[in-house]
């Protein structure tokens, strides 16, 4: 089962004109959401940010693979083929 997170809820709550109050504020950014912002900033410091930001996420999913005894195989496998979406999202956009 996919759990959404807050900002998941609040992205939704949005779109479909609901959320004005909303119990919790989002705390993060989901990965597509970083994704997607990047594709819409432009600058030095943007593509700084941007960088240290895949390379953030690239460090995260690194430690799950390594951990990945904690996870189930369908986690595993689901977190994979979306690293492998994001990817290429990213070099269709760059």
């Amino acid at each position: 089962v996919y759990e959404r997170s807050r900002s998941h809820f609040a992205t939704l709550n949005k779109a479909q004109g609901r959320g004005s109050n909303i119990k919790y504020k989002p705390y993060v950014f989901t990965e597509q959401g970083i994704y997607m912002l990047m594709t819409v900033l432009r600058g030095e410091l943007a593509v700084k940010q941007s960088k240290a930001l895949i390379r953030m996420f690239k460090q995260m999913k690194d430690f799950i693979v390594e951990n990945r005894d904690f996870l189930s195989s369908k986690e595993m496998t689901q977190l994979l083929l979306q690293t492998s979406q994001n990817t290429n999202d990213i070099m269709q956009h760059s």
